[in-house]
């Protein structure tokens, strides 16, 4: 059930609700191909590794992506899929990624390490079939990192909202580097942006626009009014920005 029809019936929003071979597939694009849950891709920052595009995780696990190269370089093996499980009492080299709320759950963790980046996938029960691991290892080398929305808002809509989260971001990320910040920015952005995908359904729409905000376009007989509209989407991203969801901003 999207937004449009929870805030109709009047139903709360959950704590925490986890949204979605070829060339140049999208970070969204992979996910939804693969059929992935929980999925986060770690990108290079000198000596450091941070994630920089976030899916089906909260802003804690987020925060705690920050990780040295020694780490990396120590802990998986380049160009192969690294296994951590329960089963093989290995989880714990990489539960200090999880945040308190998601530790418990998680109990498979699949890596892929190449090009500066590394490939994180998590699942709470084993995820069975490996047919298709070549697969994700090649999307994943060949991803798109820049192209994140290919959704447009809808022109005849009466109600088009622009929201801001990068005061939030910037409160939740703090006083780091201004490199590795710049790099974590974007996957508080593709994690706002999956949870988006999970609430918003059509014929509304929603995409981020060039100045990396987030448009949203909400279809004229929906009869929703901004405040509701609002009160909605930060209860929603709560999970992501805690106290720091009250900075995100809207323009209509």
């Amino acid at each position: 059930m999207g937004l449009l029809s929870r805030i109709s019936a009047g139903i709360d929003l959950p704590a925490e609700e986890s949204p979605l071979s070829q060339a140049g597939l999208s970070f969204f694009e992979f996910i939804i191909k693969h059929k992935l849950s929980h999925c986060a891709v770690f990108q290079r920052v000198n000596t450091f590794y941070v994630f920089s595009h976030s899916y089906g995780f909260d802003g804690d696990t987020i925060l705690q992506s920050i990780s040295t190269s020694d780490f990396w370089e120590g802990t998986v093996e380049p160009d192969k899929w690294n296994y951590f499980s329960r089963d093989e009492n290995n989880l714990n080299t990489v539960l200090q990624f999880f945040s308190m709320n998601l530790k418990t759950n998680i109990s498979y963790v699949k890596i892929f390490m190449g090009n500066d980046k590394v490939l994180l996938t998590a699942f709470d029960t084993n995820p069975g079939s490996e047919n298709d691991l070549d697969t994700i290892a090649k999307d994943f080398l060949n991803m798109d990192f820049e192209k994140i929305s290919e959704e447009k808002s809808n022109s005849d809509s009466s109600l088009i909202l622009n929201m801001n989260i990068k005061d939030a971001v910037s409160e939740a990320l703090g006083n780091l580097n201004t490199e590795i910040k710049t790099v974590m920015e974007n996957a508080f952005l593709t994690e706002t942006y999956a949870t988006l995908k999970t609430l918003i359904e059509a014929p509304s729409s929603f995409y981020i626009n060039d100045n990396r905000n987030i448009s949203i376009s909400i279809e004229s007989k929906s009869h929703i009014t901004k405040e509701t509209l609002e009160v909605f989407l930060k209860n929603a991203l709560k999970n992501i920005f805690k106290n720091a969801t009250s900075l995100i901003s809207y323009e209509y």
